[in-house]
């Protein structure tokens, strides 16, 4: 017998709840950080019922940990395209310092739940490959400067591993204004600017 009206179970029209809570989740994320996220909220504002939203995330850091893993897939992306159209492979490795620079100012909740606070707690939901494979695309990129002569008898490793120690320093000076910049000048283009002069 079909259910009537009164009797459809309130989610029946969210065939694709999962997403949708995402994409709600990824906009409060950014709006008012991940410690603002609450499943319970996201449901009522989906229209389904209290509970609907634990049969697609057992708990809290659950969609925490699905939220990291969009965030680890689009920094993927943006390292991966950043060198594309570089001059060198030094003005490569620039490039994604300033991407890096620019993931972390564009979209400051994703770049905290990924490196600090609550997504601390949840590294060991960073089963995405692209967690990982994002240094070794900075390292890939490394080793390509080295074949061009720069930096060549250093270890790739070392050398990739204080470049983002570099980036992250600058990403977060920042992204927390812990130094200002000229009123001139666009935060981006002025912290991408100080960058490069740090870089080779």
């Amino acid at each position: 017998m079909p259910h009537g009206p009164e009797t459809e179970p309130r989610e029946y029209h969210h065939r694709d709840l999962r997403n949708h809570l995402l994409e709600l989740a990824l906009v409060d994320l950014e709006h008012h950080g991940a410690h603002s996220l609450s499943l319970r909220s996201l449901a009522s504002r989906c229209g389904v019922s209290k509970t609907a939203p634990y049969r697609h995330f057992p708990d809290r850091d659950a969609l925490l940990g699905a939220l990291m893993e969009v965030g680890w897939k689009d920094l993927y992306a943006l390292l991966a395209s950043a060198h594309r159209h570089a001059s060198s492979p030094l003005e490569g490795l620039r490039a994604m310092g300033r991407g890096y620079v620019a993931f972390a100012l564009m979209r400051s909740g994703m770049y905290r739940l990924l490196f600090s606070g609550e997504g601390k707690t949840l590294s060991s939901l960073k089963g995405c490959p692209e967690g990982s494979d994002s240094f070794g695309l900075l390292l890939d990129q490394v080793k390509r400067c080295q074949a061009s002569g720069w930096k060549s008898s250093e270890k790739p490793e070392t050398i990739a591993l204080g470049f983002w120690a570099l980036v992250h320093g600058v990403a977060d000076l920042a992204l927390e204004n812990l130094a200002e910049h000229p009123e001139s000048s666009d935060r981006l283009q002025y912290w991408s600017m100080i960058l490069d002069t740090m870089t080779p």
